[in-house]
């Protein structure tokens, strides 16, 4: 089989690790954003210019970059390769739980459909001749993302002395 150098690859431990021990406050090189996407730099130039406006720069706020690499990869994933002594960079609250909640069946199918339609609407995948199925979100982190899109401002007023919840929700901007 011959390889498909556009199929997106997750990164290395050690990218992760230099991007993570970082200081939030620095910029980042599109060239080294891209690495962690997995993309060529050229192709990541093409994911940020289908978002719309000019760049002024070859470089990316952290935090930019942060939300980039955990739209690209499934949270959990990400933060296992972390391991232990880097993944604790990222709030506690930001991490992962399970959760058992009975909703109904039907939901529960378009969540999974929902979230694999945004999978192969990726730009990543669409350009691989073979798609990097790991590099898929999942429904994990789909629902996590609409869930995060439903907290009203009452709910954030309610934890604003909640140093642990207002550090997982404003991850990864440090404002």
């Amino acid at each position: 089989m011959p390889f498909d150098s556009t199929t997106p690859k997750f990164p290395l431990h050690e990218h992760l690790a230099r991007f993570f021990t970082a200081d939030p406050r620095r910029r980042v090189p599109v060239s080294h954003v891209a690495e962690l996407l997995g993309v060529t730099t050229q192709m990541f130039r093409s994911m940020l210019d289908s978002e719309g406006g000019r760049r002024r720069s070859d470089t990316l706020p952290w935090a930019e970059a942060a939300a980039w690499l955990f739209d690209a990869w499934p949270r959990a994933h990400l933060l296992d390769a972390l391991g232990p002594g880097h993944a604790s960079r990222v709030p506690a609250g930001f991490h992962p739980t399970r959760v058992s909640w009975t909703i109904p069946i039907f939901i529960v199918r378009a969540m999974e459909h929902q979230a694999a339609a945004g999978w192969r609407r990726d730009p990543r995948v669409l350009r691989s001749v073979s798609p990097n199925h790991t590099a898929a979100r999942g429904v994990h982190d789909y629902v996590a993302d609409l869930l995060f899109n439903e907290i009203q401002p009452e709910t954030l007023a309610a934890f604003d002395g909640d140093p642990a919840f207002v550090a997982a929700y404003n991850f990864p901007n440090r404002a």
